[in-house]
């Protein structure tokens, strides 16, 4: 069976597209080969804070971009309370993020690659 659930990229007031359906659409939405492009003077991508919803936590990156990633990524998370999800640590400098009552982590680059 085909899964539904997609991992979304939204730029700072854009809302995410939940299927992307041709190459053009991916390249614009994505960046050519699957991977954001940003200007060469643009800081690195890090996590500043997470928020949650009922089906999916959205990691908001210090350049105003915001990564939403439905909670079947990840099983640990999928069968975690809300209070359980609620209690994540940003790794390093925002590098990732980890939640130690569930023992899971999500890096900002591999987020990014999809």
């Amino acid at each position: 069976p085909k899964r539904e659930a997609q991992m979304l990229l939204r730029a700072p007031g854009q809302r995410p597209q939940k299927h992307l359906r041709d190459e053009n659409q991916i390249e614009y939405s994505f960046g050519k080969g699957g991977v954001s492009t940003l200007p060469s003077n643009t800081p690195e991508p890090l996590a500043v804070s997470v928020t949650f919803d009922a089906d999916s936590f959205t990691v908001h990156l210090n350049d105003g971009r915001a990564l939403s990633v439905p909670y079947v990524y990840s099983p640990r998370l999928t069968e975690a309370t809300p209070a359980q999800r609620a209690d994540y640590r940003l790794i390093g400098r925002g590098d990732g993020i980890h939640w130690p009552q569930v023992d899971e982590d999500f890096f900002v680059a591999g987020l990014l690659r999809g």
